[in-house]
């Protein structure tokens, strides 16, 4: 190797990390050799095994993280949601009436005509029909 070998070797480990990581095909020597020169990094025929086997070796490391990091992904794919919180209850629903731990209902507003009325279902999702002159209105489509 050259005195400049520190410096091919560096540069062909970062470009060898940088195709992994960025999902590149790994380079042929010839390939990697012209990058290099392109970025003014001139590579000998003798060095070009050295400069090829650091790029590889990176390469293959680098991709084998950017495998590793992927597969726990998919495997954490249900734990990453958060889990409901249940204030440390175990009994789904609300607590009884009247005890301690229920608030009461707050029935009163400070502006009445802001106040909707909440309309009835029939069970299914929809309205129950308004029954106008004995023809069904709502709902209709659904029988």
């Amino acid at each position: 190797m050259t005195a400049n070998s520190a410096t091919l070797l560096d540069e062909a480990a970062r470009h060898g990390q940088g195709d992994a990581q960025a999902g590149l095909p790994k380079r042929s020597r010839d390939d990697l050799v012209t990058l290099l020169s392109q970025n003014g990094v001139r590579v000998s025929a003798s060095d070009s095994d050295a400069v090829f086997e650091r790029y590889s070796e990176t390469y293959d490391q680098k991709e084998r993280q950017e495998q590793l990091v992927d597969a726990g992904s998919e495997m954490s794919f249900p734990a990453s949601d958060p889990p409901s919180y249940m204030a440390g209850a175990s009994v789904a629903g609300g607590p009884p009436e009247g005890s301690e731990t229920r608030e009461a209902a707050n029935t009163t507003t400070e502006d009445p005509a802001e106040v909707k009325k909440v309309a009835e279902t029939d069970g299914t999702g929809g309205h129950k029909a308004d029954h106008k002159g004995g023809k069904e209105t709502a709902n209709a489509s659904r029988r």
